[in-house]
C-alpha cells in the first residue's frame, strides 16, 4: 500500500488496537474522543465505526466481535452467489429464453439486472476522481458488487445517485486499515486484528457498514420525491429531467403525506434553526429560501459534497459516536408531527451548523447569492468547529436554554484521561510519520509538529482564519457579480488584500512566539 493511494495519516496502527481495544476493552472515552475530532489519532477508525454502528457489540469482548465477522463475511459471500447467478441454461426454452416474452422469464430479470449494474459503474467511474484509489480497477468492482447486492435486497429503493459516495468514503476507510504484516503486537492481538481487519474481505466488510448506514435512517433518504404526475405533454417536458432525479415535489413538506427527505428538511430549516437563529431564519424566509433545494444533498451525502475528503471523515465520526445518544423530549419540543425515526440525529444540527457557520455572508446577501453560498460551500479550516456548534445545540435546545449564546463555542475541558490519550496519540502519530519517512530518506521537522499541536487548541487563531477566508468569499462573489465594472470591486479587492497581509503578519509574530 503506498503514500499515494492512501495517506499514512489514515493507516492501521496495530499498538494502538492492542492497547485501546485488546487490553483496555472499555471504551467510555472512545465516543467522546471521536466527538472532539480525534478519532483519527487512534487510527483504528475501521473498528471504532463497527463499535458506533452497532456492528460490533461495545459490551462483548474481541473473541465474539471475530465469531460476528466471520459469519457476516459467509452471509456476504452466499448473498452475492444468489444475487450474481445467470438464468441456469439447461431448464425449458420455451420459457426461459432470451427472446421469450413470458413474465416468468428469468432473463427478464437478467437484463434489468445488467442494466442496474451499468447505472452503479458508470456513478463509481466518476467518484472521487482526485484520488488515486477509486481510479484502480479492483476498487471500482467492490463498489459496484456491494451497491448491486445491496440494491437487489432493497428493490423498493433501489439504487440512487449518492449511494457510491456513501459506499466509497466507507471503503476508503476500510481500505486504508487493512491488516499487513503485523509483528510489533503480542501474538494474540496481531491474530485477532489480521481477522477483524482482513484485506481479504474488503467487499464484505464494506458491505455490512453500508448496509448499517442506510438502516439507521439514511435508506428513506433515498425514496422518491416526486408524488405527482405531471398532466399535460408540456408539464411533462419541462418535469422530466427534474423527476429523473428526484428533485421535484407537489407536495408541502408538512403534510403527512410528505417523503421522509422533505419532512427532514423541514424539521431542519422551520424547527432546528429556527429555534437557534431566529434572525437568520427571518431572513431565509424573507428571501423565500426552499430547504430542501440544498439541504437534500447534504443529507443524502452526508456533506461529502460539501466538505473535504478528510473533513466528510472526522464529521462522519462525531455522527457515528452520537448513534444512540439520548434526544429527551425532541418529538414534543422540536419535531412535533413531523419526527420521524431517525438514529444519526446529529446529522441535522451538523447541516444547521453549516447554516450559521456563513451568517454574516447569508445576511447580506439575496435568494441568489444565499443558494449560490449554501450550495457551493466555502472550504472550512478547522472542521471541529463545525463539530462543537452542533453539539452546543443539542445541549441548548434539549437542556431548553434556548437563549445562550452558541457563538463562539468555548474547547471542551476534556477528563485528564482523555488529555493524556490525545497527548500520546499524537506523539505516537508522529513517531509512526516520522519513521515511514525515514525510509524514504526525507526529515521531518519537529518544530513544526509541536505548532501543529499548538495550533489545534488556538481558538483565537481558528476564528482569525475563519475571518479571513469568509471575507475572502464574501468579496469574490461581490467582485465577481457585480454589474459595475471593477472600480468599486477593485478598490474592495485591495482593501482585502490589505487586511489579509496583516493577520498574515499577526499569525507569523504569534508562530515566532512558539518556536
Amino acid at each position: 500500500m503506498t503514500e499515494e493511494l492512501v495517506p499514512l495519516d489514515y493507516l492501521l496502527n496495530p499498538k494502538q488496537f492492542e492497547k485501546t481495544f485488546f487490553i483496555k476493552e472499555n471504551y467510555a472515552s472512545l465516543r467522546q474522543i471521536a466527538l472532539d475530532g480525534y478519532l483519527g489519532l487512534l487510527h483504528n477508525r475501521f473498528i471504532s465505526w463497527r463499535i458506533f454502528l452497532g456492528i460490533f457489540p461495545e459490551h462483548e469482548s474481541v473473541e465474539n466481535w471475530i465469531l460476528i465477522t466471520q459469519k457476516l463475511r459467509i452471509e456476504y459471500a452466499n448473498l452475492k452467489e444468489i444475487h450474481g447467478k445467470a438464468p441456469v441454461k439447461d431448464l425449458d426454452p420455451l420459457i426461459f429464453n432470451p427472446l421469450s416474452q413470458d413474465p416468468d422469464n428469468p432473463w427478464n430479470n437478467y437484463h434489468q439486472d445488467f442494466q442496474l449494474r451499468q447505472t452503479i459503474r458508470q456513478d463509481v467511474e466518476r467518484a472521487y476522481q482526485d484520488r488515486l484509489l477509486f481510479q484502480m480497477e479492483p476498487i471500482k468492482e467492490i463498489m459496484t458488487n456491494a451497491l448491486f447486492t445491496w440494491c437487489k435486497l432493497n428493490q423498493n429503493i433501489s439504487y440512487k445517485q449518492g449511494m457510491h459516495e456513501l459506499l466509497g468514503l466507507v471503503l476508503f476507510v476500510v481500505y486504508s486499515e487493512q491488516a499487513q504484516r503485523i509483528s510489533e503486537i503480542s501474538e494474540d492481538a496481531a491474530q485477532c486484528l489480521n481477522i477483524l481487519n482482513d484485506p481479504n474481505y474488503i467487499e464484505a466488510d464494506t458491505y455490512w457498514i453500508f448496509k448499517q448506514i442506510m438502516e439507521l435512517g439514511m435508506m428513506e433518504m433515498f425514496q422518491p420525491v416526486v408524488s405527482n404526475k405531471p398532466n399535460s405533454q408540456k408539464d411533462k417536458l419541462f418535469a422530466w429531467e427534474a423527476e429523473k432525479n428526484d428533485l421535484v415535489n407537489q407536495d408541502k413538506s408538512n403534510e403527512e403525506n410528505a417523503s421522509p427527505i422533505l419532512k427532514r428538511c423541514h424539521k431542519i430549516h422551520h424547527r432546528l434553526l429556527r429555534a437557534i437563529d431566529r434572525d437568520l431564519y427571518n431572513h431565509l424566509e424573507e428571501e423565500k429560501i426552499e430547504p430542501q433545494i440544498y439541504l437534500q444533498r447534504y443529507i443524502r451525502c452526508m456533506l461529502s459534497r460539501e466538505l473535504s475528503f478528510p473533513n466528510t471523515i472526522i464529521i462522519w465520526d462525531s455522527i457515528f459516536a452520537c448513534i444512540g445518544w439520548d434526544y429527551p423530549n425532541e418529538s414534543e419540543t422540536i419535531t412535533g408531527k413531523l419526527d420521524f425515526v431517525n438514529h444519526l440525529g446529529l446529522l441535522d444540527l451538523v447541516c444547521v451548523a453549516m447554516i450559521i457557520f456563513v451568517k454574516d455572508f447569508l445576511m447580506e446577501s439575496d435568494s441568489t447569492g444565499i443558494m449560490r453560498r449554501l450550495l457551493k460551500f466555502p472550504p472550512v479550516g478547522e472542521i471541529y468547529i463545525i463539530i462543537r456548534m452542533a453539539l452546543s445545540y443539542k445541549e441548548i435546545l434539549f437542556d431548553g436554554r434556548l437563549n445562550d449564546p452558541v457563538w463562539p463555542i468555548r474547547p471542551r475541558n476534556h477528563p485528564p484521561e482523555i488529555e493524556e490519550f490525545k497527548h500520546h496519540s499524537l506523539e505516537e502519530n508522529f513517531e509512526r510519520n516520522e519513521e515511514s519517512k525515514e525510509k524514504k530518506h526525507k526529515k521531518i521537522n519537529i518544530k513544526n509538529m509541536e505548532k501543529i499541536k499548538k495550533r489545534k487548541n488556538d481558538n483565537e487563531m481558528v476564528k482569525i482564519v475563519h475571518s479571513v477566508i469568509e471575507t475572502l468569499y464574501e468579496q469574490i462573489e461581490i467582485s465577481e457579480f457585480n454589474e459595475e465594472k471593477t472600480a468599486r470591486g477593485m478598490e474592495l479587492l485591495n482593501q482585502l488584500k490589505v487586511e489579509i497581509n496583516k493577520e498574515i503578519k499577526k499569525r507569523q509574530d504569534q508562530l515566532a512566539l512558539i518556536k
